[in-house]
């Protein structure tokens, strides 16, 4: 995301429309009617602005405010799907799924944590060459840095084939602090890598299900391009709070993390 602050201000404007206006239909015309833009003008803004297309946003913002409504009311799973703009149940329950990691009903029925343990990368996973003395495996390395008022959160870092943070999360790491970083990746080709403060009690459990309720700063890196020939380097995750463009946070977390491992862990470089 390297959108100007016009641009940011623009898309805060039509996801606010967004937000009002899920459960009508919105074509293009009419967002970028919003923006006071040309429709290609306005997806072009509205790219730069969230690192998302308009309509990926949308319908990331549906399947959001579906999340909430089967945990904090008694509606039917079709009731919900009418209320975010979908008119086929079954559309909705296999791209609920398909974002979220279960559907609808397990969601609720587990209380929207994942009933499966996250799978976390430690320290040394991609550390030194494959067992068979081939290549290192692929992998994003970079650096953390956080804002003033970071407090000492947890650090989810994980990589995602879209820009949307959805499914399961193909890799990740948790931090316990910024700093430098080595994320592997399942193969060469291009990621996205969110960052995501994760707010647990001592014993480690979530204090809700719903990653944007946890979560107080953010960040983003991607495209990157990963190459079969080693890891990609020098990757740069700013945490900023939480802000209206940014991407909806759509997979669900289980009830209990992992622990966290330390920067001076993390910076580990891999034997070459």
């Amino acid at each position: 995301m390297s959108g100007s602050g016009r641009e940011l201000r623009v898309a805060e404007e039509v996801i606010g429309v967004m937000r009002e206006r899920l459960a009508h239909p919105l074509p293009i015309e009419d967002l970028a009617r919003a923006a006071h833009y040309s429709k290609f003008h306005f997806c072009r803004v509205f790219l730069r602005a969230t690192g998302v297309t308009p309509n990926r946003f949308l319908a990331a913002l549906r399947l959001q405010a579906s999340r909430h409504l089967l945990l904090k009311t008694d509606a039917t799973v079709s009731d919900v799907c009418c209320a975010v703009g979908y008119s086929s149940v079954g559309t909705f329950t296999s791209r609920f799924t398909k974002s979220v990691g279960m559907p609808p009903s397990v969601f609720r029925s587990t209380g929207g944590f994942s009933p499966s343990p996250l799978q976390v990368d430690g320290p040394d996973a991609a550390d030194g060459p494959a067992a068979d003395g081939g290549p290192v495996p692929p992998a994003i390395e970079g650096k953390l840095f956080a804002p003033p008022g970071h407090g000492p959160e947890r650090i989810m870092l994980a990589a995602f084939p879209s820009p949307i943070p959805e499914g399961r999360p193909r890799r990740c790491i948790l931090l316990d602090c910024p700093g430098a970083w080595r994320l592997p990746v399942d193969h060469p080709g291009v990621w996205y890598v969110s960052a995501t403060t994760l707010a647990a009690d001592e014993a480690g459990y979530a204090s809700s299900p719903l990653l944007e309720d946890q979560a107080r700063f953010v960040g983003w890196a991607g495209p990157v391009v990963v190459r079969a020939d080693g890891p990609t380097r020098d990757v740069e995750l700013r945490l900023h709070a939480v802000r209206s463009t940014d991407p909806p946070i759509l997979f669900a977390p289980p009830r209990r993390l992992p622990p966290a491992f330390t920067c001076a862990r993390a910076r580990r470089r891999p034997t070459r």
